[in-house]
């Protein structure tokens, strides 16, 4: 076949199948077009039902919803309203009631302080179906149609309000707390037993009230009441231990040799110190212990203690040198310290047992000076005597030299003990004896009380410069006097309490210092005794130095003496710088090396020239 041929038949081909074509795309756009009618026809069908369906629910609640345990489906809101509150205003299952053991109380709405919005419970339920977007509302109205939709109630609960009612409640359910209590008198015993208590707690139980509500279950709500225990529970062994305390007296021994050696604690006594304690246990109870208060016995105590405690009493002793030995001038006593601690203490132990005496905790207090054991002592013979002058004294200068000097007789010095003229001098005054006389005044001559004293200090300080004994402290006078010499240099001015005169007992025996005053050969003497220690004293000097020659004499007018008399109250002496030196050996070696210096300003003659009155001369 040709070319020409085959194009033809195909052409021939071609328009058979367009003939086809064409039958068939009209057959399909029939088919179509009554599928789409019926399609049309059904949403027209359903349009009109939703329609309808929105019309007949304009105004009313939807199917499937609830405002529990309400169904409203239907309902317009008046409906529903008139419907909730009806219900909402009977006594229904989630209006609780209130119980607590056998009682049970039905409170109203009102005492409950419940209040229920049936407004906006029904504006929630006609809500329901009806949001802004139509195709949400719809899904909203199919789901409450075929699940059902339900709505919790509007409820809400005053709990100020409940809280009142509650506080009824309270009272009738509260029962106080008691403590154990014990009653004491003397020879009985009282104990009233605890007793729990209960206390309504009115907030956990609001809180369950208001849970209910509102959550819409009601029921009854049992009331919570708390359990309030007795701080002491259990006082049968207290009364025990108060009654063994006040069972009988108490019996406190003292020393024989006091004012009163035996004290009674009455029961009266020992019940009116009698205090009630609490204690925790390991297990956390508190328990109750009867005890004898610390305080009110210490008291006690220390008043017994006024009765029991004396001071030791220091032997005196002399030396009788006819016999050589030591005497008792007035024996020693052994003094008495009580332990109040200790003792209060005692008294409690034996409070709660069957021995009711007991010896007082009181210490001896020994006298450093036991004339019960004079050998002991050491005093044996005279040590040192030293001797001074004082002729051409006044009469009052010589009472104040005895006044001084008996202050010194019979003082006893324990080895190593420190000797002060001021401490055993005491008082210089008018009251102890003293008188008026010339005493050394700054730079000048005055009269004052005690002028004389420092004759009796010199002469100490020679006896102690002479037994060889350690010197502490020693200060010169101001200037030169002639009962003090000789030799220069060897004097002892005091002033209580700036200036004193010092020195140690530095023996290992007992010291005992006598004076004697001889007012008729114008001596004091001072006497120490002991036991000889072999010391020997070697003095270098007096070395004079540097002289100052004195003034003239002075002359000063005193209205106070009558006219023409002329009175000396200074005399004249040159200063003078004196060195003294002192050497001191026991058993071969040098004990003590002192130097002493004195210094001695140059003092005039002072004579008062009397300007009063009428001359006694005739």
């Amino acid at each position: 076949m040709s070319v020409t041929a085959r194009r033809q038949e195909e052409r021939k081909g071609d328009s058979s199948v367009s003939a086809r074509r064409v039958r068939r795309s009209r057959g399909g756009w029939w088919v179509a077009s009554v599928l789409l009618l019926f399609i049309s026809l059904l949403v027209s069908v359903a349009i009109a039902a939703v329609a309808m369906f929105e019309l007949r629910y304009q105004a009313r609640i939807y199917p499937g919803v609830r405002v529990d345990p309400v169904d409203l489906s239907g309902m317009t809101r008046s409906e529903a309203r008139a419907k909730l509150a009806a219900l909402y205003d009977q006594a229904n299952p989630w209006w609780p009631i209130l119980s607590y053991g056998e009682k049970v109380w039905i409170p109203s709405r009102e005492e409950l302080g419940i209040s229920i919005d049936v407004e906006q419970s029904v504006q929630l339920a006609y809500a329901v179906g009806r949001s802004r977007n139509s195709l949400q509302s719809l899904g909203e109205q199919l789901d409450a149609y075929r699940y059902g939709r339900s709505i919790q109630p509007a409820v809400r609960c005053d709990r100020a309000e409940a809280r009142r009612y509650l506080s009824t409640l309270a009272h009738e359910i509260q029962v106080p707390v008691r403590e154990a209590t014990l009653r004491v008198d003397v020879g009985q015993v009282e104990i009233t037993p605890s007793r729990m208590g209960y206390e309504l707690d009115e907030v956990a139980t609001l809180d369950m009230i208001e849970a209910r509500v509102t959550a819409w279950q009601g029921g009854e709500v049992k009331l919570v009441v708390r359990e309030i225990e007795p701080v002491i529970s259990d006082i049968s062994g207290l009364a025990e231990r108060v009654e063994r305390i006040i069972s009988a007296p108490i019996e406190l021994i003292g020393p024989d040799d006091v004012l009163v050696s035996r004290w009674e604690l009455s029961p009266e006594d020992l019940l009116d110190m009698l205090i009630l304690e609490q204690r925790v246990e390991s297990d956390g109870r508190i328990v109750g212990i009867a005890a004898l208060s610390e305080q009110a016995l210490r008291e006690r105590v220390k008043a017994i203690a006024t009765l029991v405690e004396r001071p030791p009493v220091e032997g005196r002793v002399d030396y009788n040198v006819r016999l050589a030995q030591v005497i008792v001038v007035e024996p020693s006593q052994v003094g008495y310290q009580l332990d109040v601690e200790k003792t209060v203490e005692l008294i409690r132990d034996h409070s709660l047992s069957q021995n009711r005496e007991t010896a007082l905790p009181v210490e001896e207090l020994q006298p450093v000076i036991d004339t019960d054991n004079l050998p002991e002592l050491g005093i044996k013979e005279q040590i040192v005597e030293a001797t001074s002058y004082f002729n051409g004294s006044s009469r009052a200068r010589m009472t104040n030299i005895a006044v001084a000097a008996s202050q010194f007789d019979g003082i006893l010095l324990s080895p190593g003990e420190i000797f002060s003229f001021n401490k055993y001098l005491g008082d210089v005054s008018a009251e102890q004896g003293y008188e008026e006389s010339l005493i050394i005044w700054g730079d000048r001559t005055a009269v004052g009380i005690g002028g004389g004293v420092c004759q009796v200090s010199t002469t100490a300080f020679r006896a102690a410069f002479s037994a060889g004994l350690e010197i502490i402290e020693r200060w010169a006078h101001g200037y030169r006097v002639g009962w003090y010499e000789p030799p220069v240099g060897l004097d002892a001015t005091v002033y209580s309490p700036v200036v004193d005169f010092k020195f140690r007992n530095d023996t290992p025996h007992y010291m005992l210092i006598k004076t004697e005053t001889n007012l008729n050969d114008a001596t004091v003497t001072f006497y120490f005794y002991g036991t000889d220690t072999g010391r020997t004293v070697e003095m270098e000097g007096p070395i004079e130095e540097n002289v100052v020659t004195h003034g003239p004499a002075e002359y000063q007018d005193d209205p106070t003496l009558p006219a023409g008399t002329v009175k000396q109250i200074d005399w004249a002496h040159d200063g003078v710088d004196v060195t003294v030196k002192r050497i001191v050996r026991q058993d071969g070696e040098v004990l003590h090396e002192d130097t002493f210096f004195s210094r001695y300003q140059p003092w005039k003659a002072v004579f008062l020239v009397g300007t009063g009155g009428e001359s006694t001369e005739q």
